[in-house]
């Protein structure tokens, strides 16, 4: 094997453990509804994941191990992304929360993050609600 197909590999399960982190979040509260199905085939179009892909990791979430990014960015953005997902139906479910929690921990990152990540993503949408309305008027 080839140090090229080696990096691949593992640039794949990096890519697959983030899918499974983002199906977790979204199963917290037991389901997976419309709004986090279209975050996490936008999130995997993103990472050139296929929507088959997605389906072979959800229907394996026990095979695939944690497997955190080395770049501080993508480890950053996991955390966000994982965030947004919690929130994807506009309210957070507390199992989702602490379970964002403890990610963005094994991510490298104090829990106290997925707080200010909320704020700032609350923020977003209130500002976006808000143009809308005004753009409605």
């Amino acid at each position: 094997m080839g140090i090229l197909e080696i990096l691949d590999r593992n640039s794949f399960k990096k890519k697959q453990s983030h899918i499974k982190n983002l199906i977790e979040v979204a199963l917290a509260d037991g389901i997976v509804d419309n709004e986090e199905s279209i975050l996490l085939l936008d999130v995997a179009k993103r990472m050139n994941v296929t929507e088959q892909q997605v389906n072979e990791i959800k229907d394996n979430l026990d095979a695939i191990s944690f497997v955190p990014p080395s770049g501080s960015k993508q480890r950053f953005n996991q955390v966000y992304d994982l965030v947004c997902m919690a929130m994807a139906h506009g309210r957070i479910n507390p199992k989702g929360l602490e379970l964002c929690k403890v990610l963005a921990l094994k991510l490298g990152y104090m829990p106290l993050i997925v707080d200010d990540f909320i704020k700032i993503i609350d923020k977003k949408l209130s500002a976006k609600a808000k143009k809308s309305l005004k753009t409605a008027e």
